[in-house]
């Protein structure tokens, strides 16, 4: 019984072995059909921009994005001495504008200087400045 058994066992994963090289060579000849329809999407692409006359602009990296034009909220927070909660009810409430990358806030210089003129009733203009000297972000 023991016997008969493992011979069943063994079979079943010869089977098993079997599918899976099967599904492995599948997926090898899948992802050398995706490579090549991105190829072809791409000199596609490039025709009808060289047609058109356009240029392809430069995909600009998150972290640029933040190093060079982007508060996020603790720098915001530390700027303006209030709560990550507060500017939370302040992009609620529209007062505050922003932008979502990756499932976080990020706010421009230029937001930031606009709500401060019309929502703040008083501010320390030299602490901005250098705050945002400090960031190496001009103010």
């Amino acid at each position: 019984m023991i016997e008969r058994d493992h011979i069943e066992l063994m079979a079943h994963l010869d089977r098993l072995e079997q599918k899976v090289q099967k599904d492995s060579l599948l997926i090898q000849l899948l992802v050398e059909q995706n490579k090549g329809l991105q190829e072809q999407l791409e000199k596609v692409t490039q025709l009808l921009i060289s047609q058109q006359g356009l240029t392809v602009p430069k995909p600009v990296e998150d972290s640029q994005l933040h190093q060079d034009q982007w508060l996020d909220n603790q720098d915001l927070s530390q700027l303006l001495h209030v709560s990550v909660r507060s500017l939370q009810r302040y992009r609620s409430e529209g007062i505050l504008p922003y932008k979502m990358m990756h499932k976080k806030a990020y706010y421009t210089r230029e937001g930031v200087m606009d709500f401060l003129n019309k929502h703040v009733v008083s501010y320390d203009q030299e602490e901005v400045a250098l705050y945002f000297a400090k960031l190496g972000k001009t103010a």
